[in-house]
Formats: C-alpha cells, sequence, structure tokens
C-alpha cells in the first residue's frame, strides 16, 4: 500500500500517499482538514491558489502543503477530499504526499501530515 494513489471521483485530481509514519490522534488529523477545507470554501474556486505554503495546525497535527504555480483552490479541495478518504479507509498516521491534475494546465504540489515536534 505504499504509495496509495487514488483518483478523486468525478474529477481530474489524484493524491498520491507514501512515508507513512506515527499515528496521530483523529480529532487534530480531522481539525487540519477542517481548516483547509474551510481555506478552500474563502476563495473562488478557479483562482489560482497564489501562495508557496499553505499551513493547517491543530495541537496534534500538522497539515502543510506547497502548491505549484498554477494550482486552483478547487484542486486543493479535491485533494483534501482524497487525504480525508485516506485517513478515514485506514489510519490516521503522518504521511507525504502529492497532488497531481489533468486539465488544460499541469497542477499539482506537494505536503506533508505530521506530528508537531
Amino acid at each position: 500500500m505504499d504509495p496509495w494513489v487514488y483518483l478523486v471521483p468525478g474529477t481530474t485530481t489524484a493524491v498520491q500517499l507514501s512515508h507513512y509514519g506515527y499515528l496521530i490522534p483523529m480529532e487534530d488529523v480531522l481539525l487540519c482538514l477542517l481548516a483547509a477545507n474551510d481555506d478552500v470554501l474563502r476563495h473562488h474556486g478557479n483562482q489560482v491558489i497564489g501562495r508557496t505554503e499553505l499551513q493547517y495546525n491543530s495541537n496534534g497535527a500538522e497539515l502543510v502543503f506547497y502548491p505549484s504555480r498554477s494550482m486552483t483552490w478547487n484542486t486543493w479541495g479535491f485533494a483534501i477530499m482524497g487525504l480525508s478518504v485516506f485517513v478515514n479507509t485506514f489510519e490516521f498516521v503522518e504521511f507525504v504526499f502529492r497532488v497531481s491534475s489533468r486539465g488544460e494546465l499541469v497542477q499539482g504540489g506537494q505536503g506533508v501530515l505530521s506530528s508537531p515536534a
């Protein structure tokens, strides 16, 4: 299962997860994913993210993502859906992930879900 690849249904967005680590408290992971989703909802979906780093924290978890220059908020939102499927299907663990999307422009990025040091 390393790497695990998930194509988000109805989209061209795929997430690839690998390098699994320690367990992370479920509540903290869900709070990070919720904060990331709230960030997506505050922006226009087709708008390019325009930042080099997105960071979401909870007491026992940290989600950091480095989007490509062309990545949109829609694609990041779909990626969050894929990350949610993984943790709810398997375990709430640390991992590294990559996001890719097919379309007119190749979009993507990479990130990590981890326990804060």
